[in-house]
């Protein structure tokens, strides 16, 4: 019970962040395809955290996704989108597992593609897209990175 209650202040804090930054259809609009592997316990419903960097480490988007329900299961291609105010060259992923539960104490993922879509008039005109091989598994207290710069 300590432990969902802790997932659901984390999301209620991570959600009340996001809102006071995005601001709608303006900025930048990032799409996320998550691709979890096929094998045997792959799938996870821990919250998992995505960060992207640009090349110098600086900047840098986090978004926390929980896995409850029905995102990152064995063999799932999932889509997430959300919207940003800034926007950056992304080169660098890193993922993290948090508040893994009982029985899912890791995740296989394969890849993450992102694809930001900016305004006409911003920084980074048109979109952007990288896809990030990850190919391993993902385990709680390591952060995966995976460095394209």
């Amino acid at each position: 019970m300590a432990m969902a209650m802790a997932k659901l202040a984390i999301l209620i804090l991570a959600a009340a962040i996001l809102a006071g930054t995005s601001n709608g259809r303006q900025g930048y609009l990032y799409e996320l395809e998550v691709k979890t592997a096929n094998d045997a316990l792959s799938g996870t419903e821990a919250l998992v955290a995505f960060e992207f960097y640009e090349s110098s480490g600086g900047a840098g988007v986090i978004r926390l996704v929980d896995g409850d329900g029905a995102l990152f299961k064995k063999g799932s291609t999932d889509r997430l989108m959300f919207n940003e105010p800034l926007s950056f060259k992304t080169c660098r992923l890193g993922l993290r597992l948090l508040d893994t539960g009982l029985l899912d104490k890791e995740w296989e993922c394969e890849y993450v593609r992102l694809r930001i879509e900016g305004e006409p008039s911003g920084q980074f005109p048109g979109e952007v897209i990288r896809k990030f091989r990850v190919n391993q598994w993902v385990r709680p207290g390591k952060r995966v990175q995976i460095d394209m710069c």
